[in-house]
């Protein structure tokens, strides 16, 4: 069945995909319709994966010293995976006075529905958490790292006030019998330390103990530039807007299947780094005759961030 004929069945679509195809039709196409993918994940993301594994076990209970002990066994390099566990360590001592909820319903919820009546396709993601806050609204917690400004007033949390994600997570909180009313959106910035070099000689750097002492010393002396958290409201206008928009993009996709036309936009091949089919992409490297690229693999699931996980799995955020 042609990429065309698929679409005739039900389609998933996460932020993930929609955010591929609005940055470059042809990335959609190399991740999403091919399902190619890198053997290897970016620093950024593993770093993050192992954080959010890690704030996962603790809001399923586990004890901090568990969400610690996960990251520094966390398939990363020795100074990712300290950086990892101090980044657990410095979140769970900036908010233990400021709990994100008062009481946890659901985590790592996976969400399927349909935005618009009389379609083929279905939005879908996975929540990280949904809880009670003290005042007794249900609300979605969002968790991301970054290395932006997260101060408060930044363009970081401007932008926030029309992002896609968290319109589409409200709903599917819904979708899924929650009454959620809001989002809290808990950010924190990845620490730019690194291990000190000792000796110019023998390029001999600072023991982990000592690398991550010097880390949390950081973060204690300010909380606030690592780690913010702050309320992200919704109005039914705006939920009404991601849905236009959502159904918009869609019927774009649609076209490129149908076509069999993906453009390239190549303004986006290094914005926000390099594109990860770049290399290939600008090779003009066919996988129908050519086969996979070097580094390259194929994946029979396209949304391996919606798989169902538990505390032991790896997780990717949305």
């Amino acid at each position: 069945m042609g990429a065309y004929g698929a679409w005739k069945n039900m389609i998933i679509l996460t932020n993930s995909s929609i955010s591929s195809y609005m940055a470059c039709p042809r990335r959609y196409w190399w991740a999403y319709e091919l399902g190619i993918r890198r053997e290897t994940e970016g620093r950024a993301l593993t770093i993050g994966t192992a954080y959010h594994a890690a704030l996962e076990r603790l809001n399923r209970g586990e004890s901090l010293g568990s969400a610690v002990a996960a990251c520094r066994a966390a398939d990363l390099d020795e100074v990712d995976r300290e950086l990892a566990a101090c980044m657990v360590a410095g979140w769970a001592w900036r908010w233990s006075e400021a709990p994100q909820f008062a009481r946890i319903l659901a985590v790592e919820q996976v969400f399927e529905f349909k935005p618009v009546r009389r379609v083929r396709w279905k939005a879908a993601g996975k929540i990280d958490v949904i809880g009670e806050l003290a005042d007794g609204r249900v609300a979605v917690g969002e968790y991301k790292t970054t290395s932006d400004d997260i101060s408060p007033g930044s363009d970081y949390w401007r932008r926030l006030l029309i992002d896609r994600q968290i319109s589409g997570y409200l709903l599917g909180a819904r979708a899924l019998g929650f009454r959620a009313e809001t989002v809290v959106y808990d950010a924190a910035r990845v620490p730019g330390i690194r291990p000190r070099l000792l000796s110019r000689k023998s390029d001999k750097r600072e023991n982990m103990p000592t690398f991550s002492a010097r880390l949390m010393e950081s973060i204690a002396e300010k909380p606030d530039w690592y780690f913010q958290r702050q309320e992200i409201p919704r109005l039914d206008a705006d939920l009404d807007d991601w849905r236009a928009g959502l159904a918009h993009t869609v019927k774009a996709i649609r076209a490129s299947a149908k076509a069999g036309c993906w453009p390239r936009n190549t303004d986006a091949c290094r914005r926000w780094g390099t594109c990860p089919y770049f290399g290939p992409c600008s090779s003009a490297h066919d996988p129908a005759t050519q086969g996979l690229p070097s580094g390259f693999m194929r994946v029979h699931d396209v949304h391996r961030e919606l798989k169902e996980t538990n505390n032991d799995d790896e997780n990717c955020s949305d």
